[in-house]
């Protein structure tokens, strides 16, 4: 049984660094966003607080800390504005 706990281990480690990779791209991509034009103002600002939610989010998944019902109470708050910032943007996207 030990043998199988680690292979799940090591699955979730390399989710986990999945993760932190997609921090990565994630922040690479929103530097080069910034002082966007006046007419996209609006958008950067939505696009702004979705990446905070984002990036609040995945940190909780890399870095679980606190109390079971702290961890659960912060998790389900940043997924809300996780999913409340993602329909926020597809607005821009819809046509």
């Amino acid at each position: 049984m030990i043998v199988f706990r680690y292979a799940l281990d090591d699955d979730f480690n390399k989710q986990i660094e999945s993760v932190k990779a997609n921090q990565e791209t994630v922040n690479r991509m929103m530097k080069e966003l910034k002082d966007p034009p006046e007419q996209y103002k609006d958008a950067y600002d939505d696009l702004r607080a979705f990446y905070d939610s984002y990036i609040e989010l995945t940190n909780l998944a890399i870095n679980p800390t606190g109390s079971r019902k702290d961890f659960t109470s912060r998790f389900n708050d940043a997924d809300t504005k996780t999913i409340n910032g993602y329909e926020r943007m597809k607005l821009y996207f819809e046509e």
